[in-house]
C-alpha cells in the first residue's frame, strides 16, 4: 500500500457471503498484519450477536424455574465473553465439569478435579466461581432490566474486562431497553408472572426477533480501516473507494439468488404476467442480469482498480467455477 500511497480506508473488500468463519479468518489476518478494518453489516437479528446470547445465558441460569436450560456450548461461549483471556478450550473444560444442563445450574469449583483446575488456571477458576455465586444470590423476583444492569456492572469490573467493553455497553443498553418495554406491556399481552415474561423475552430473541429499534451490534467501526462488506451491503451503503478487492470470485454466490419458490419477488411483481409460468430460462436470465448490474454497480464505486482473489476449491474442497470467474477470464 505504501508504494501506491494507498490508505486502508481507501480499500473495500467485497465478498458474496460474510459468514462467521470468513469474518474470523479475515479478522485474524488483518490483526496479525496490523491493518485496521471494519465490517459493513446490515441490521441483523440480535441473536446473531454473541454478547446477546451470552447475557441471555446468564439470565436463564439465574432463573432455573423458567425452564430454559442453555446448552453447554452457550455456557462456554458466555464464559469466554465474560472473562477476558479465557479461551474456548478452557471454557469448554469448565463447562464439561461444572455445568449441569438438566437442572440447569453451575456447580461449585470444589467439584473441579485438581488437574483440570491446573489446566484452566487458578485465576479463571476463581472468576468462574464469582459468577456462579453472583448468579445464585440474585433475587428471582427482580425485573429483567434490573438483572441485566447489575450483570453489566459486575462484568465491567477490571478483573473481568481490563479494557472498557464499548460494544458490550451498547448491547446491554439495548437489552435493558427491550426488557423495560416488555415489562411495561406484559400485563396487556397476558404475561402475568415473572416466568412468563422471562420466557417471552428469551424466546423472542432466540427465535429471531426483528425489532424496530435494533442494537448497534459488534465492535464500533474504525473510520480509518478497510471496509469488509457483502455485495449488496456495499451497493446499498458503501462509500466509493480507490481499490476494491473481490473475494471468492469463482464462487457461485456472485450469481446466486435466494431460492424462494413461494415468494419469488420477480413473479410477485405487478409487472409480471401471472399467466406466464416461471421457468429455468427466466431464472437463468435474471441471474445473469443481476450479475451484470452488480459488476456495473461495484465498478462505478471504484476509482483506481479491482483486485480479483479466488481459490480453485471452496472451504468444503469442492471445485469452484462460477459464472463471474468464467466471464472475467478474457480480462485476466
Amino acid at each position: 500500500m505504501g508504494e501506491h500511497d494507498l490508505h486502508p480506508s481507501e480499500i473495500a473488500i467485497i465478498v458474496p457471503y460474510l459468514d462467521g468463519a470468513l469474518r474470523y479468518m479475515l479478522g485474524n489476518a488483518f490483526r496479525e498484519a496490523g491493518l485496521p478494518y471494519y465490517l459493513l453489516r446490515r441490521r441483523s437479528s440480535p441473536r446473531d450477536e454473541p454478547r446477546v446470547r451470552a447475557w441471555l445465558t446468564w439470565l436463564a441460569l439465574a432463573h432455573p424455574d423458567w425452564q430454559l436450560p442453555p446448552s453447554p456450548f452457550d455456557v462456554a461461549e458466555a464464559l469466554t465473553l465474560s472473562i477476558s483471556g479465557l479461551d474456548a478450550a478452557r471454557a469448554e473444560l469448565l463447562t464439561e465439569r461444572l455445568y449441569q444442563p438438566e437442572v440447569p445450574q453451575l456447580l461449585p469449583i470444589a467439584e473441579l478435579p485438581a488437574p483440570i483446575e491446573s489446566r484452566v488456571g487458578t485465576l479463571f477458576v476463581g472468576l468462574f466461581e464469582e459468577i456462579r455465586l453472583w448468579l445464585a444470590a440474585q433475587d428471582e423476583t427482580a425485573s429483567i432490566d434490573q438483572f441485566l444492569h447489575s450483570l453489566f456492572t459486575l462484568l465491567s469490573e477490571r478483573r473481568f474486562q481490563p479494557e472498557p467493553d464499548v460494544a458490550g455497553a451498547a448491547v446491554c443498553d439495548w437489552l435493558v431497553q427491550a426488557a423495560t418495554r416488555l415489562r411495561h406491556s406484559a400485563a396487556a399481552i397476558g404475561l402475568n408472572t415473572p416466568a412468563a415474561v422471562g420466557n417471552a423475552f428469551i424466546d423472542g430473541i432466540n427465535q429471531g426477533l426483528v425489532t424496530a429499534n435494533p442494537p448497534e451490534l459488534g465492535d464500533p467501526p474504525d473510520p480509518n480501516g478497510m471496509m469488509i462488506s457483502t455485495i449488496y451491503g456495499y451497493l446499498l451503503a458503501g462509500k466509493p473507494v480507490r481499490v476494491q478487492v473481490w473475494l471468492e470470485t469463482a464462487a457461485t454466490g456472485w450469481w446466486d439468488i435466494p431460492n424462494q419458490p413461494l415468494s419469488n419477488a420477480f413473479v410477485l411483481a405487478q409487472s409480471y404476467d401471472p399467466s406466464q409460468p416461471w421457468t429455468m430460462d427466466n431464472d437463468f436470465h435474471i441471474r445473469n442480469q443481476l450479475l451484470s448490474r452488480i459488476v456495473r454497480g461495484l465498478t462505478a464505486r471504484c476509482a483506481d482498480g479491482v483486485l480479483l482473489a479466488t481459490s480453485d476449491l471452496d472451504r468444503r474442497g469442492v471445485r469452484q467455477d462460477g459464472p463471474l470467474w468464467r466471464a472475467l477470464q478474457p480480462v485476466r
